[in-house]
């Protein structure tokens, strides 16, 4: 799965929906591959309104906690 750069770019003003994982997960795509997930890292959710994987190192790098 490739990210895009415009799936991650936000402007200031923009914020972004994310969700930290708890566990690990293991997801089937359309096309029967397998996506292994580890748990700590982010599901962000594109402008395009799919869910993304995101290392939670470059996660936390790049954007702010909001608390």
């Amino acid at each position: 799965m490739d990210l895009v750069k415009s799936d991650i770019y936000k402007t200031k003003a923009q914020t972004i929906e994310a969700e930290k994982l708890e566990c690990d997960v293991e997801i089937t795509m359309k096309n029967k591959q397998k996506l292994y997930i580890q748990g700590g890292n982010y599901l962000i959710k594109g402008p395009d309104g799919c869910i993304y994987p995101a290392d939670k190192r470059l996660f936390e790098f790049l954007f702010e906690k909001e608390e």
